[in-house]
């Protein structure tokens, strides 16, 4: 392959699929199959272009093997399968064609919790022939726990090439796979637009999850956008967790029938019954913490995007109030950890901060909370305030999260306050420690609003979203 030769494998070789794409960089056969054998050997002796654009693939395949130059050659690799006419792609047959279930990849960057348990929710209810791959195990600022064990689906970890100082997932995969009925994917890194590319190129259906962000997190740079815009017109459908998703597809030109909603869940079944479990013991749990009176919950990353320093500030605020007794509980790591704890023992603020904690105890944390803070900058979505919900505590939330109006309503339960507020938070803070009653009545609501979210929720918003997604046309720029 570095001598520019395209090449033809038998099957049993090592890796040969992520080495020679079949039909890319040459063909590979089943072991022991001398028709097939010859068929490919005519193929490459009678067709030279065919020939020559293979050779082309299979040099910058072996080049991308080599010497720091990884990231240009898989670049222009990706260039050159692209640039391939349609008659010398590899015609495969839809594994839709054999399986009366469609067959969905979903491509996510990571196996998170709550991920692993919607995919195993859809395998269970077996109307969707389902395979997960992963750009990685874990990522360096996420430290759950991943238990392959306990996954019911078929997955893969895509191969990683170093660029630079950052690690990119290589989606070869998309190349070596028979086609799925559909492929669900992110779009935010170049790993996904590669693959993406290299799946429009195979004509594979697509699909894209897509969350609204903030402009106090992204930073929003015009060829970005307009490659945002490209990309999403191009799939078959978007699927997003609710109407703030759904307003921002179509900012970049989605029609709103190909927008689908699947709204986050979380396993509110589990938090529920763990946290009622954990009451009981809800002093001895507080007494261990050193946390007394009103306890305010945070549970997140520490990083100034989170919001973390408007919530201290406003806790200080509440702090010096000689009427108020009340804690602060901080459950998290993050960059901004050392320093949040110096700034609480310098201003001499009762806040406890617990670092990292696995999902396994997070329902005693939620058991010692009262009140449940979100105080984010510009979240997409923000997981734990369903926790948190599911936990029955009353939250109070910034505006700058995604779905937020969905699930936290003024006066039922929580309340909602501008980001970077410290006052209007602290307001909020100030009114439900003042008030026992308003706790608990806002956080019954929390948990009735929440109770019907369930990863059997999602499942089943998710396969009417590959339904219709698969029973509309292409777009126009596919067909």
């Amino acid at each position: 392959m570095a001598s520019g030769l395209p090449v033809i494998s038998s099957g049993a070789a090592g890796d040969i699929r992520l080495r020679v794409p079949d039909g890319v960089a040459g063909f590979v056969v089943p072991p022991a199959d001398p028709e097939l054998l010859a068929e490919r050997m005519r193929i490459i002796a009678n067709d030279p272009s065919a020939t020559r654009q293979m050779a082309e693939a299979a040099a910058a395949i072996a080049s991308g093997r080599g010497r720091g130059r990884c990231a240009d050659d898989f670049e222009r690799f990706v260039e050159r399968i692209l640039a391939m006419p349609k008659a010398h792609r590899q015609i495969v047959t839809s594994a839709g064609a054999r399986n009366s279930r469609p067959h969905v990849i979903y491509w996510n960057n990571i196996p998170a919790p709550y991920m692993v348990e919607r995919f195993n929710t859809v395998v269970r209810r077996g109307n969707i022939d389902l395979e997960a791959w992963f750009g990685a195990r874990t990522e360096p600022d996420r430290r759950w726990t991943v238990d392959e064990s306990s996954w019911e689906f078929p997955y893969r970890y895509l191969p990683r090439v170093g660029v630079g100082q950052r690690q990119l997932s290589l989606p070869a995969s998309v190349l070596t796979e028979r086609r799925p009925d559909l492929l669900v994917s992110l779009y935010a890194t170049p790993s996904f637009l590669a693959g993406l590319r290299l799946a429009w190129w195979r004509d594979w259906r697509t699909a894209l999850w897509v969350e609204v962000t903030f402009d106090s997190w992204v930073r929003r740079r015009r060829w970005k956008e307009a490659l945002k815009r490209r990309v999403f017109t191009r799939v078959d459908g978007i699927i997003t967790a609710g109407q703030d998703g759904r307003a921002f597809a179509m900012r970049y030109g989605v029609s709103p029938e190909r927008i689908h909603i699947a709204r986050h869940v979380v396993d509110t079944t589990y938090f529920a019954s763990e946290v009622a479990a954990a009451r009981p013991a809800r002093d001895e749990i507080r007494a261990a913490l050193g946390v007394t009176g009103v306890v305010f919950l945070y549970v997140g990353r520490l990083w100034w995007g989170k919001g973390v320093r408007p919530l201290l500030a406003a806790y200080a605020s509440l702090a010096r109030d000689p009427t108020q007794k009340a804690s602060l509980l901080i459950v998290g790591d993050g960059p901004e950890e050392a320093r949040i704890a110096r700034m609480c023992e310098r201003d001499g603020l009762n806040v406890k901060l617990t670092g990292f904690q696995q999902r396994a105890n997070l329902p005693h944390l939620y058991a010692a909370g009262d009140v449940f803070v979100f105080p984010t900058l510009g979240d997409p979505y923000g997981l734990v305030i369903d926790e948190a919900m599911a936990a029955g505590l009353p939250v109070i939330s910034t505006t700058a999260a995604g779905e937020i109006r969905d699930r936290v309503i003024d006066d039922v339960n929580g309340y909602l306050v501008p980001p970077n507020d410290p006052l209007a938070l602290a307001a909020a803070m100030r009114q439900l420690a003042s008030d026992p009653a308003l706790r608990s009545r806002m956080g019954a609501r929390s948990a009735e609003m929440i109770a019907p979210y369930t990863p059997d929720h999602w499942a089943e918003a998710f396969e009417k979203a590959v339904e219709v997604i698969l029973a509309s046309p292409r777009t126009a720029s596919q067909s």
